[in-house]
């Protein structure tokens, strides 16, 4: 591909081919041999070639092994992976180093489609297409750079629907480690136990950190405990202790609310793959063509994304 250069490497040095992009962060290595490479050969690969992502694919009798390592907050191995692989391959990992294959039989019609010669030439259309096809939002500026964008949106409130929540201390003392895999950001959202911390848990399995005073402004204590087989509930996500390795569900700790009159937010339907940046620049979550973008009504940097149908069965327009 013309926008990759090759590079040498003191760290493969077995008949390897490293790439690196010419104008992004993006390192890709064609391996050689029958060899996985360690976590720690690939990172310092990255950084030999001054890179903040790094692609590593290794032919196998049925398909192609793909392993991707990033040190950059801003890009997660897994997400990358996840609009590489295209639905068409099977992955796992977090945000520092995710796995993948595809296998040949469906890695040979894409390569057909596109009209592209080997594994690595097809990787490298869809790394640049990443860059190229992909938004990128940064909460805690957009409002005040793009107020235009906000004022062609509709706005929309809460349908009275219950949702459930459960108070972070409930699931462990203050200061342990919480991770919360929600629909939107598969790798997963840590935060520490805290009295102001909760978590919300919509009908779709949806979940968030909210802090106790927007939670209080936002809705009403059901009054209830969350009873699974009368409250209908598609999926109740589950917590992990990363620091203890342990995992469990949270139903039998969330408690029933309901969505205070009026409280609501400006969205509009998304047209390309998009990337929400927290205000704080230290997260994000992903949304994909027909997923909604939502900013708070009441806290302009507050915005994040809304799976479709997690956003058709919890909004309505708000009615002037």
């Amino acid at each position: 591909m013309k926008n990759f250069k090759i590079c040498e490497s003191r760290i493969f040095t077995n008949g390897e081919q490293v790439y690196r992009h010419l104008s992004e962060k993006l390192v890709i290595v064609k391996g050689a041999g029958n060899t996985e490479p360690s976590e720690k050969e690939l990172f310092a690969c990255l950084e030999e070639a001054e890179g903040e992502v790094l692609l590593h694919t290794r032919d196998l009798p049925d398909g192609v092994s793909v392993t991707c390592v990033s040190s950059s907050p801003r890009m997660k191995a897994v997400e990358f992976l996840d609009y590489l692989f295209h639905s068409y391959g099977v992955m796992k990992g977090d945000a520092g180093y995710a796995q993948g294959k595809i296998p040949s039989v469906l890695l040979s019609v894409e390569m057909e489609d596109y009209d592209l010669d080997s594994p690595e030439a097809f990787f490298m259309m869809r790394g640049e297409g990443y860059f190229a096809e992909c938004e990128s939002v940064d909460a805690g500026t957009y409002a005040q750079d793009h107020p235009e964008n906000i004022s062609r949106m509709k706005q929309y409130i809460k349908k009275p629907i219950s949702w459930a929540y459960v108070k972070s201390l409930d699931i462990a003392p203050e200061g342990t480690l919480l991770c919360i895999k929600s629909l939107e950001n598969e790798t997963g959202v840590r935060f520490r136990a805290e009295k102001d911390s909760y978590v919300m848990i919509g009908c779709l399995g949806e979940v968030y950190q909210i802090k106790k005073e927007k939670f209080e402004s936002t809705y009403e204590d059901g009054g209830t405990k969350l009873d699974i087989f009368q409250t209908f509930f598609d999926f109740i996500p589950a917590v992990e202790l990363p620091e203890k390795g342990e995992q469990f569900p949270i139903d039998e700790m969330a408690n029933l609310c309901f969505p205070k009159p009026g409280s609501g937010i400006y969205a509009e339907m998304l047209t390309r793959r998009t990337r929400v940046y927290d205000r704080e620049g230290s997260d994000y979550f992903v949304g994909n063509p027909g997923d909604y973008m939502a900013i708070r009504s009441d806290d302009r940097t507050d915005i994040y994304i809304i799976q479709q149908e997690v956003f058709h069965r919890t909004y309505e327009e708000k009615n002037e």
